[in-house]
């Protein structure tokens, strides 16, 4: 016979804890995954028909990366409970993450046909448009899903604020003020405010990146870098002897430190770019190649060309 989702509500609860408890665990290790994935099958060989049982093993497959046995799984749960929801949103998330986008987005379409007002259903659309080159989509699902929620969480601000802000889009203002709001509503998240920062220097207000850098970096115990990105978004902006000040001071934090601190990776990195930003000469701090290149950072290209890269990822 063939098994259904129990309408108990102290099953449900169960059921669906075990679930959410799955998808919030994607740091196990391999050998966490594999002990859990028996544990599950022996169950099965118990409960064969249990739906719940092939979604959860379904999903520890995917954290396994082993997408055929995951969407296996899932299709048997679709056979066992054709209804449910969950399984088409899960199948979806494990397309996108096989890189079968085109699948992917059929799927996730069939969730929201039936969830139209799912948050994560909307979340993990949007995703899969990113990944599709579909950023004003995208950035209309995050919309849908911020409106469904009520907020999100400071990664989906992070991404609907790039899909914006993508080549071609043009929307950068509606970015910065898509993460204004959310640090409203969720407090001075740092990747928030950063992402914004880089925004108003690839936008060319350097006034408000610096209002910004001193929001930021209010309260901070350790100013070093904050003086360095000052000094970043002065050179910006053609204020040459401003920003060298900044260098200044911010060598000047630094040399305060204790030895054991100032030995360390970052620091010495840190040392050596302030010495070459202090040394520029006016023409050459303005020029591409030295405007916030920080190691390993972000850029955002600038109206004529340059680039802003103030935000190591």
């Amino acid at each position: 016979m063939t098994s259904r989702l129990s309408t108990d509500p102290s099953r449900m609860a169960c059921q669906w804890l075990a679930i959410v408890v799955l998808a919030m665990t994607p740091a196990w290790g391999h050998g966490d995954i594999d002990s859990r994935i028996e544990k599950v099958s022996r169950e099965l060989e118990q409960r064969p028909e249990d739906a719940e049982l092939h979604l959860q093993r379904g999903w520890l497959h995917h954290l396994h990366a082993d997408w055929t046995a995951s969407l296996s799984d899932y299709d048997r749960a679709e056979q066992l409970a054709p209804a449910w929801a969950e399984v088409t949103l899960r199948r979806a998330k494990t397309l996108l993450a096989a890189s079968r986008l085109p699948e992917a987005r059929l799927e996730i379409d069939r969730h929201l046909a039936r969830e139209p007002r799912s948050v994560d259903g909307r979340v993990t659309r949007a995703q899969i448009e990113v990944r599709m080159n579909e950023p004003l989509a995208a950035a209309a699902d995050y919309s849908q899903a911020r409106e469904a929620s009520g907020r999100l969480d400071p990664d989906r601000y992070v991404e609907w604020a790039r899909a914006l802000a993508a080549p071609g889009v043009g929307r950068a203002d509606e970015a910065i003020r898509v993460l204004d709001h959310a640090m409203a509503q969720l407090g001075p998240v740092p990747s928030l405010g950063l992402l914004a920062l880089e925004l108003e220097v690839g936008q060319r207000q350097f006034d408000q990146a610096l209002v910004r850098i001193e929001l930021l970096s209010r309260g901070a115990t350790r100013r070093e870098t904050w003086l360095e990105r000052r000094g970043d978004v002065l050179q910006a902006a053609g204020r040459t002897e401003e920003a060298r000040r900044a260098y200044s001071d911010a060598q000047d934090q630094l040399n305060r430190l204790p030895p054991r601190i100032r030995r360390r990776g970052p620091m010495l990195a840190l040392a050596t770019r302030l010495q070459g930003k202090r040394t520029l000469s006016p023409a050459a701090a303005g020029s591409r190649e030295t405007v916030g290149a920080f190691p390993g950072s972000t850029q955002i290209p600038l109206p004529n060309g340059e680039s802003s890269a103030l935000i190591p990822r």
